[in-house]
């Protein structure tokens, strides 16, 4: 039986990665931001048009650096709709993630109901750019300004995704996006900042490498430098990311026309309009009483036919048991708990075959 994988990550030709990497063994730089990741620094800005961009080596650590640099404490306010990592990040820094209800739309941070979960002890606001479809941005800045809040936003799937021609990471007071392998855009592994302070990027440089600044350790800091050979497979791949883009919209495209009319499934709808969609994800949600089955069940007859799907994201991080180990309040997010339970991403990249996109739709149809 043949199997359709989930990802298929994109990857330039090996002669191309051959060359690139011929300057590594020349000057022996191989780590510790040295020239390939400097250049990859300058060609993410000038991708996503954007003043300051430093590299790391993932979206995890650049998110725990972000939270770092700006000494964030206390209690902030996410989303338990997201990968575990955004909470995680809060955590290990000894910040208690308070969880905001999600919308049911498009998934996102309800900005409805944060200013009611802030208190004194509140120093920030992590929303989720979910599976690359926009938060309630301006809602949330007007928000941060009123109670003197940081804003970060978790942008791990929205590389390429542009709303009114501007980089959807182009918000807030840093933007975390993720290079992993499996994301749209890749560095092998890798993840980068976008912020507005200039200034941060001297903090960020010390605390990606020990604490040290100028010689000394003047903080508390982590190992999270990018290496060369993961800044060459991202400097190649962005000149092959905007046909993957295109490419992706054929596959979305394709499966709203032959999943549109499936009574029980449904799609996510952004409520706000992108000018430019990256589709990194393609998820759908079940309605189990018109569908027939449940989100659990639809995977695994998928997996019996060879299809890779993923429950992204069950559960929801704030049923988690690590967090109930903590004594971490859960919260009341009901929307949150019944779109975990219904959702199922769907295999998408660029290189998606029209036929394999119909053998999946077809079993999703007969379930």
């Amino acid at each position: 039986m043949k199997e359709i994988p989930f990802v298929m990550p994109l990857l330039p030709s090996i002669d191309a990665y051959k060359e690139q990497i011929q300057d590594i063994w020349s000057n022996r730089y191989l780590t510790n931001c040295g020239p390939k990741v400097q250049l990859f620094e300058q060609k993410i800005k000038e991708y996503l048009h954007i003043d300051n961009a430093a590299c790391f080596v993932n979206g995890h650590l650049s998110l725990d650096c972000a939270i770092k640099a700006l000494q964030l404490k206390g209690e902030v306010i996410t989303t338990p709709f997201t990968f575990v990592s955004t909470i995680q990040a809060l955590v290990t820094n000894q910040i208690t993630p308070v969880f905001c209800d999600i919308n049911p739309y498009d998934f996102t941070i309800d900005t409805d109901q944060i200013e009611e979960l802030i208190t004194e002890n509140t120093t920030a606001i992590l929303a989720v750019h979910v599976f690359g479809y926009p938060c309630n941005g301006e809602k949330l800045k007007e928000i941060a300004d009123k109670y003197h809040l940081k804003l970060l936003f978790d942008g791990a799937h929205a590389f390429g995704a542009e709303t009114e021609g501007r980089a959807l990471l182009d918000q807030g007071d840093i933007s975390m996006v993720s290079f992993h392998a499996t994301k749209i855009f890749h560095s092998i592994e890798g993840g980068a900042l976008i912020f507005k302070d200039a200034d941060l990027l001297h903090k960020f440089r010390a605390i990606h490498n020990f604490g040290y600044d100028n010689g000394n350790v003047n903080c508390c800091g982590t190992n999270a430098k990018m290496n060369e050979f993961s800044a060459v497979m991202g400097l190649l791949n962005l000149d092959l990311v905007d046909e993957e883009i295109a490419n992706r919209k054929r596959v979305a495209d394709q499966y709203r026309e032959l999943l549109g009319d499936i009574p029980g499934i449904d799609f996510q709808k952004p409520s706000k309009k992108l000018s430019r969609e990256n589709n990194a994800y393609f998820p759908i949600l079940i309605d189990e009483k018109t569908y027939g089955v449940d989100a659990g069940a639809l995977y695994q007859l998928l997996f019996g036919n060879g299809i890779v799907s993923r429950r992204y994201f069950y559960p929801a991080c704030n049923e988690m048991d690590f967090l109930k180990e903590l004594g971490i309040d859960p919260g009341n997010t009901p929307v949150a708990a019944r779109i975990s339970r219904n959702i199922l991403c769907l295999p998408i990249y660029g290189s998606l075959s029209t036929a394999d996109i119909k053998h999946i739709c077809t079993q999703i149809r007969r379930r």
